[in-house]
């Protein structure tokens, strides 16, 4: 089942779906306000989850993709599309609070540099699949990792 948030206009139609918008309207299947966690949805619940066009709007991007990590089944799929950081609707948009660029999912990859560096932002990790401008967007697919896929955190310090 795919979870396709802050959906909109554009809904999942043509497979099992959860269509989800903190505005009610047709096809909407759950109204919910996403910078509003846990959201109502069970962990492992969904194969796929869809966000075009939300992420940019949350308030705390790290939380909400703790959240995707939650809901996805192990090896589920993310996409995502946002406006790209030189496009024109990235700050034109009163309603953005950030833009992204090809790197801007790596911190979640343990496996690329900033990914194993930076850690500690999170234990949630994720595989970067594809990481692309398209236009005056860029469009991305990670996949869900699991904790033995990656081990712990590594650091460069001892706590005491």
């Amino acid at each position: 089942m795919i979870l396709n948030l802050g959906c909109g206009s554009r809904m999942v139609a043509d497979q099992p779906a959860v269509n989800v918008d903190k505005r009610p309207g047709p096809g909407v299947n759950v109204v919910h306000d996403l910078n509003e966690r846990p959201w109502p949805f069970e962990d492992g619940q969904f194969e796929k989850c869809q966000a075009e066009d939300i992420l940019e709007h949350l308030g705390d991007l790290t939380a909400s993709m703790e959240e995707i990590w939650r809901v996805l089944e192990p090896g589920g799929l993310v996409w995502i599309r946002g406006p790209h950081h030189l496009g024109l609707n990235a700050v034109a948009d009163p309603t953005h609070k950030r833009a992204f660029n090809e790197y801007s999912f790596d911190y979640l990859d343990p496996n690329l540099p900033i990914g194993e560096k930076l850690a500690y932002l999170t234990e949630r990790k994720f595989r970067v699949l594809q990481s692309e401008r398209d236009g005056q967007d860029v469009v991305f697919l990670l996949r869900k990792l699991e904790l033995e896929e990656y081990g712990e955190p590594k650091r460069d310090f001892e706590i005491e």
